[in-house]
């Protein structure tokens, strides 16, 4: 016993003599300050510590060949044998990191070649070429995949987005998006650092039920250097209507072209004595501009300031800016206040602490839509004005001609029609980060969430509507919301092996009430709901919905060559039945980086090859609160006591509707001078979240049920191209370009339709989404002038009636993209970027089908058109004789091609203004500058939302849309 005793003791003094003890400063190699937090690991093993916040350490290492790896966040790695010394200090650089080799993905940050799935990254200074007070509308054409909609002109409104076509009939198709990490939050464009578009399931699966419309994670800005530095941004142009392609006649051209309707069918003549005593020529003494009356040259300004700096113990950004936009519609504009303060504290060398607040109030005027659906209406014929200059009320007028006889003019008047929305809101941030050991941490983001808007509608018995006498209603709304996400973090090399992940729970929490009330017969001059005398009603309501996640994922990386993502996440929401309220969102995705392959050193041709590949769930469930509930109105009395009325049809079989999504691509570079990403995907969502109508005799015409499956499967393709990159002279191109392909199936032999006004979709199987039903238009018949249509048997018909129906595709994008370019020599700096579009079919072609058409509107016929005026005309416009205004054919179909010259800025920068740290921006910026396409009477980029009064893709027959502008904007950007 006491020999082994012996040797024992032996064998842990020789083992103790071997270890080392080492301590030193760690401090930065470019101000010389101290780092604290900065992780000190015995490589190959679990030894490790963290500096204090004097940068101080102290560490045993194992023996004298030890070698010892300092990290930090934002330096350079740092390894240096022990060599039996006592001291090391350590001078660490700071890593020079472009904005894309570090990529937010939302819950984690990784590198580029750690990303296994298909995400783009647009930083700042891409983004802020287009003056806009929303993010929709500067990414439009700049992501391979993402198709932005700008479908109004109207200050304030945001532009639809869709990534990888549509997947659900009725369901919200909006992008998720997140803000510094945290789901939902506000900011302003200007304080964006970086924007990440999350794609596929092997990114966006981390979100799970909410991400089936794909994620937009937003990174604002943070100080990156000690120095404090000032920003300072201003923004001034003016705004015109874009008519370019919706041109109207003045009084001569529509008094000619209304000869038509007197052309005989049987002489082919035009009866002229019949035409006179019809339209006199009076009719040419007024020559009224409505347009000109009613839009004008709008103003766009917008200031932005901001600081930022850093110490050892904290750093911080602080910002304020102003948007004003008024519109090019009188009575129209837009005002928003944004100010925020991100700052973080680090308060040992293991704890620090985020916290971020936003604050935003906006006010916006706009004015009833039905006022651009009479000044499309509004024949030049006609004067607004009476004999002594006054407005007049064509109501009460004799010898007008537009059809519903008003005046649209008396609602621009001084608070004759006022239609506002006053908004304020607050998101405050507060995150926790603990440094437990050098491999493993505790983060804890929370935000709180308020927010209330209030509207305000009043016209005066002055103004001509659709709807006759005063009207006054208000409304109410406030929202106040709460987010947690607590995870826990680890990341552990030991080799060539590095493994991280995470696991944690997250929690959600929305309450929302509405008021509002309405009234009539309001006193000359006063506006308010107290002084309204009849017809009260009052309305009010409240919700509240709640989602609790589990979510965990897995990384692996061997070598910086091989990489494996899996995660798995667990939702629970409020909006489904507890036996439907559970669903798990599972995703794995991988990636080769060849380009690290020993086989492909010194290959100069291509750089960076990586293949990746990535399959999971997302889900959908924003369809309101308890829509599987059986709902009621206390709206009426019975025997004196208040009843209850059913109002929505229950459903407690109601669930999740689910995407599973494939991704496989590649992304390499050629010669250093054009970077490639492909990437094809196939995404099915099953169990569609469909609003369906129900047989009238079970008393609700409406049920959300679970039906049907829809595919979207696809190419992505980006370009970028550094063409010259030497010398003064610098030029580089980027080019995007996608498809989609979108198949329903599942219907089996059911069949629904939608429709506005005889307009009809149709959803079966085999179809797309939205896929027009309309009869088949066969053309101008040339021998009559009659319109023709296919009957059942394929043979044409003059007989509207005995057409068939058909299929006749879908204003459903297939093939979108994006063109930019950038050419700085010195200085100066020229830009410009387009987006097209091609393969949708819209719906409401506003020249040529009938000339009826033009009885209610002087819309100018476009250059394609034909009148027909005797037999062996080929044309496009029949003879008015035989026209009818309740048509719903194929001729009224139109392909939205186009393309669209989105920006061109110029620019010049002083290097050193006025001292050797400043520099100054002074560039002229216009967008929305011209636009190719064969659409007629309208801007080609129409409405594809649910929720709007019209179909997807449907253009109003008279486009009561508020125009989108052009821009010309001066730009100043001084930082000093």
């Amino acid at each position: 016993m006491k020999k082994y005793l012996i040797i024992l003791m032996l064998f842990v003094t020789c083992n103790l003599s071997a270890q080392v003890s080492i301590k030193g400063t760690v401090t930065s190699a470019t101000d010389k300050e101290p780092i604290p937090g900065a992780s000190v690991v015995i490589k190959g093993t679990t030894i490790g510590t963290t500096t204090d916040i004097d940068g101080r350490y102290s560490i045993k290492a194992p023996d004298a060949q030890s070698i010892l790896v300092f990290s930090c966040i934002g330096y350079e790695d740092v390894l240096i044998p022990a060599d039996g010394k006592e001291l090391i200090n350590v001078a660490m650089n700071e890593k020079m990191e472009k904005l894309d080799d570090v990529v937010v993905m939302g819950y984690s940050n990784k590198t580029k070649n750690e990303i296994t799935s298909a995400v783009s990254v647009i930083s700042s200074d891409k983004l802020v070429d287009v003056t806009s007070q929303n993010i929709e509308s500067m990414l439009q054409g700049k992501v391979a995949g993402v198709s932005v909609v700008n479908s109004s002109g109207q200050p304030g409104s945001e532009p639809l987005v869709r990534i990888r076509g549509i997947s659900s009939m009725n369901a919200p198709q909006g992008p998720l998006y997140v803000v510094d990490g945290i789901i939902g939050g506000s900011y302003d464009p200007n304080d964006i650092e970086t924007l990440t578009v999350l794609k596929d399931a092997g990114s966006t699966g981390m979100y799970g039920a909410q991400a089936n419309g794909g994620v937009i994670v937003i990174t604002t800005k943070s100080a990156k250097s000690k120095k404090m530095t000032f920003n300072f941004k201003a923004n001034v142009g003016f705004t015109r209507p874009d008519f370019d392609r919706q041109k109207r006649m003045n009084s001569a051209e529509l008094y000619n072209y209304y000869r038509e309707y007197f052309r005989d069918p049987e002489t082919y003549m035009v009866d002229d004595v019949a035409f006179n005593n019809a339209i006199p020529k009076s009719v040419l003494n007024t020559d009224t501009d409505w347009r000109g009356l009613a839009f004008r040259t709008g103003t766009v300004q917008q200031y932005y300031f901001s600081l930022m700096g850093k110490s050892d113990r904290n750093s911080y950004y602080d910002s304020i800016s102003y948007f004003d936009e008024d519109g090019t519609m009188r009575n129209t504009g837009y005002k928003q206040v944004n100010v925020r303060s991100n700052n973080t504290f680090n308060l040992t060398d293991w704890l620090k602490i985020t916290s971020n607040i936003d604050i935003h109030g906006s006010t916006s005027s706009s004015m009833d839509s039905n006022l651009l659906y009479y000044l499309d209406e509004a024949l030049p014929w006609d004067s607004p004005y009476d004999e002594n200059g006054d407005l007049r009320k064509f109501s009460e007028s004799t010898g007008i001609w537009m059809r519903d006889k008003v005046n649209p003019l008396l609602a621009f008047e001084d608070n004759q029609l006022v239609n506002n929305v006053k908004s304020i809101g607050l998101d405050y941030d507060f995150s926790v980060d603990v440094k437990i050991t050098p491999w493993l941490s505790f983060n804890s983001q929370n935000r709180v969430s308020g927010s209330t808007d209030k509207t305000h509608y009043h016209r005066t018995t002055n103004v001509e509507t659709m709807e006759s006498g005063d009207f006054i209603q208000e409304s109410q709304t406030f929202v106040v919301s709460g987010i947690t996400t607590d995870m826990f973090k680890a990341k552990y090399n030991f080799g060539k092996h590095t493994v991280s992940g995470l696991f944690g729970y997250e929690a959600q929490r929305e309450y929302g009430e509405e008021m509002s009330a309405s009234g009539k017969g309001l006193p000359y001059g006063l506006y308010v709901l107290d002084v309204a005398s009849n017809t009260y009603v009052v309305g009010g309501s409240n919700y509240t919905n709640g989602m609790q996640s589990l979510i965990s994922q897995v990384n692996y990386d061997y070598g910086n060559k091989y990489f494996v993502t899996a995660s798995f996440r667990v939702d629970q929401s409020s909006t489904f039945d507890k036996a439907n309220r559970t669903a798990m969102f599972p995703s794995i995705s991988g990636s080769w980086v060849v380009g690290n392959e020993p086989f492909m050193a010194g290959n100069d041709l291509i750089k960076g090859l990586k293949l990746r590949a990535s399959w999971g769930k997302t889900g959908m469930k924003d369809i309101g609160a308890s829509k599987y509930l059986e709902k009621f109105a206390y709206s009426t009395q019975y025997d004196d006591n208040t009843s209850a009325v059913p109002t929505q049809m229950s459903n407690p079989n109601l669930k999740w509707e689910q995407t599973t999504q494939f991704n496989v691509g590649t992304s390499f570079s050629l010669a250093d001078r054009l970077d490639i990403d492909l990437n094809f995907y196939r995404n099915i969502t099953n169990n569609l979240l469909v609003y369906r109508d129900l047989p009238p005799s079970g008393g609700f015409d409406k049920q959300w049920q679970n039906f049907g499956s829809v595919l979207n499967t696809g190419f992505e393709t980006s370009l970028g191209a550094h063409i010259l990159k030497d010398g003064k002279l610098k030029w580089n191109a980027d080019f995007s370009i996608s498809y989609n392909y979108n198949r329903l199936f599942g219907f089996g032999d059911t069949v629904i339709y939608t429709s506005h006004y005889g307009v009809m979709q149709v959803y079966k199987e085999g179809c797309s989404l939205y896929t027009w039903y309309v009869k088949d238009y066969a053309g101008i018949d040339p021998e009559t002038g009659r319109r023709q249509f296919i009957d059942e048997n394929g043979d044409k018909t003059f007989d509207y009636a005995s057409a068939r129906y058909v299929e006749a595709g879908s204003p459903l994008i297939p093939w979108e993209g994006g063109i930019s370019t950038d050419i700085s020599y010195g200085n100066w700096k020229l830009c410009a970027t387009g987006n097209f579009v091609w393969g949708d079919v819209l719906y409401g072609r506003q020249r040529a089908s009938d000339l009826a058409i033009f009885v209610e509107n002087s819309l100018e016929p476009s250059s394609e058109d034909v009148i027909w005026k005797q037999p062996g005309d080929i044309a496009t416009i029949g003879l008015p004789a035989y026209a009818s205004s309740q048509i719903y054919d194929t001729g009224m179909l139109v392909r939205g091609d186009y393309f669209k010259v989105r920006n061109i800025t110029l620019s010049y920068t002083f290097d050193k203004f006025l001292h050797s740290d400043n520099k100054l921006t002074l560039a002229l910026s216009c967008d929305n500058l011209c636009t190719f396409t064969n659409v007629w009477g309208a801007d080609p980029e129409v409405n594809m939302s649910i929720d709007s009064d019209l179909l997807p893709g449907e253009i109003s027959t008279w486009e009561n849309r508020y125009p989108n502008n052009k821009q010309y904007v001066f730009q100043v950007n001084l930082t000093f």
